[in-house]
């Protein structure tokens, strides 16, 4: 565990915290906790996750970078196939 307010114990989610900071007050305030729980759910379902690219995802959206790794997925192992046998027995050949 490191010290208090210590923000390299967690990087990511202080990095993540001071973004949303900066882009959702802009120098305002909320209103009451509801209006932060909404300000900041609509931001990060519709602006963060959809719209803002991210320099780890080698400046991609989030979507785009799903979308990406879905076909890459889907070329690289062909169609998906399922097993239809549920059975736990082992082989036969055992």
């Amino acid at each position: 565990m490191s010290a208090r307010a210590n923000p390299y114990h967690n990087a990511r989610s202080a990095s993540f915290i001071g973004t949303l900071k900066t882009e959702i007050l802009q120098g305002g305030c909320f209103i009451d906790s509801n209006d932060a729980r909404t300000e900041i759910f609509d931001h990060i379902n519709s602006y963060y996750n959809q719209h803002r690219k991210h320099s780890a995802l080698n400046y991609q959206t989030p979507a785009q970078f799903e979308a990406n790794i879905h076909s890459l997925n889907s070329n690289k192992f062909g169609p998906e196939i399922r097993c239809t046998s549920h059975s736990l027995d082992p082989p036969s050949s055992f």
